[in-house]
């Protein structure tokens, strides 16, 4: 019985580290924590999703491109290769507002070309809400002519 008991803590102990090391499930999940953009998604019909940003593509990328801070009214991170900033509000509903993202001015030596970081920037202009799927982030946006945009964040 005792065995049991033991194996039993110890499976729970180590589902917990599991769900706590580098899953969002709830918007507290992502406050403090640095979050990279994985996965830029934009919708091309009803039922099919193009991705025009893989961060497994960045392979002549030596610094970390396209990442994300959440504290308790600012977001700030690093993009390509400027650092920006900008405050926030999470309303009920899962709704995200970005305000105005102020940024440095530093000219980029090189940019994924898939995503150019003023692409970045106006994607997180428009975010509407945050849902988190299989652990990760999304942001729901839109481009300039009205299409979604899923930019997708990992811890």
């Amino acid at each position: 019985m005792k065995k049991q008991i033991l194996f039993l803590l110890i499976v729970a102990l180590l589902i917990g580290c599991k769900s706590t090391g580098g899953s969002i499930s709830s918007f507290k999940d992502v406050i403090g924590k640095e979050l990279k953009l994985v996965e830029v998604q934009i919708d091309s019909t009803p039922f099919n999703r193009i991705v025009i940003y893989d961060r497994a593509d960045l392979k002549k990328h030596k610094h970390d491109v396209y990442t994300l801070n959440f504290t308790n009214d600012t977001i700030s991170g690093t993009a390509a290769p400027n650092k920006y900033s900008a405050p926030y509000t999470a309303g009920d509903n899962n709704t995200l507002t970005i305000n105005l993202i102020r940024s440095t001015l530093m000219a980029p030596i090189v940019q994924p070309e898939k995503l150019q970081e003023n692409d970045f920037y106006n994607y997180m202009q428009k975010v509407e809400r945050w849902s988190a799927e299989k652990g990760k982030l999304i942001l729901h946006s839109k481009t300039e002519s009205g299409i979604a945009v899923r930019l997708i964040f990992a811890l």
